[in-house]
């Protein structure tokens, strides 16, 4: 923004277009970087839980973790 100000007032070549042009670049990728920031979540679907039976684990299928 302080950029766009600057050109803006004179201070550098293109005045009051290129500022806008910063302007609007600097909006857009606000509006993008908020955009996306709403999206960033997990959604979750209800569902019903499937009843498993316990089972015990055949001592052959056991694998040591050391």
């Amino acid at each position: 923004m302080l950029v766009a100000l600057l050109w803006g007032v004179g201070h550098l070549p293109g005045h009051w277009w290129v500022a806008a042009l910063l302007i609007l670049l600097w909006a857009g990728s606000l509006g993008i970087y908020l955009y996306w920031r709403q999206r960033d979540f997990v959604r979750f679907t209800p569902t019903i839980f499937p009843q498993l039976q316990p089972q015990r684990l055949d001592p052959a299928d056991k694998i040591p973790l050391f």
